[in-house]
């Protein structure tokens, strides 16, 4: 066990500090899976923007996870990428695709990992 190692594992014993991991895991998370079903509909930030009423710079920071999107927003969010934003307890965060095209967004996520 390197130094490092044995830091983080006495760090994670402060529930506040353990508790900000998580946070900023499901956080990166909610990034990266927003960004992959835009990305599976075949949308650039400036045209999810423009279907959310938002401006392309925000899209960038969520993505980026610069920045926690607020309860209004997700649903935004979902409802331009015609998504489902799920947040469940434990810091859990799923973003799957569902109307019309779902199926085609699901192929599209599965070929690009």
């Amino acid at each position: 066990m390197t130094t490092f190692d044995r830091h983080r594992d006495q760090m994670m014993q402060n529930p506040e500090f353990a508790r900000s991991v998580r946070e900023a895991g499901a956080e990166l998370e909610l990034a990266i899976q927003t960004a992959a079903i835009r990305e599976a509909r075949g949308m650039t930030q400036s045209q999810l923007a423009e279907a959310a009423g938002m401006q392309q710079s925000a899209i960038a920071r969520y993505e980026k996870a610069g920045r926690t999107p607020s309860v209004t927003t997700l649903w935004r969010l979902a409802t331009a990428l015609d998504a489902r934003i799920i947040i469940g307890p434990e810091y859990q965060v799923h973003v799957e695709p569902c109307g019309k095209r779902r199926q085609k967004a699901e192929r599209r996520i599965e070929s690009s990992t």
